[in-house]
């Protein structure tokens, strides 16, 4: 691909070098590009847009894991450790979101 928005290269070579892959981009209208990031089990799909001057800034993120909408995670480094190592990770998570002591009968219609 030739030229491409300044903050949408930056985070394609900050993904690269995190993750050893190369993300998709894609131009999808005059006013928003599209990365997406993605294995066998985690894809994050970023959108960007661009501002009324000429510069580009992230609008939204849709994280699935396994198919699931999976919550954004806070930070880069966050998304890589899951993009990585996401058994680890959803356990970590899972042991933080259930502790032990808590009643689980107070339905959160998750639905599964």
């Amino acid at each position: 691909m030739s030229w491409m928005p300044p903050a949408v290269a930056e985070l394609s070579a900050e993904v690269h070098e995190n993750t050893g892959i190369t993300p998709g981009v894609e131009r999808v209208g005059s006013e928003l590009w599209r990365m997406t990031i993605e294995n066998e089990r985690v894809k994050n799909v970023i959108d960007f847009k661009r501002t009324s001057g000429a510069r580009w800034v992230w609008k939204k993120s849709i994280l699935t894991v396994d198919g699931e909408p999976f919550p954004p995670r806070d930070t880069h480094a966050e998304f890589y450790d899951l993009f990585l190592n996401t058994d680890a990770v959803l356990e970590r998570l899972g042991a933080e979101e259930e502790p032990e002591h808590a009643g689980h009968g107070h339905g959160h219609g998750h639905g599964h």
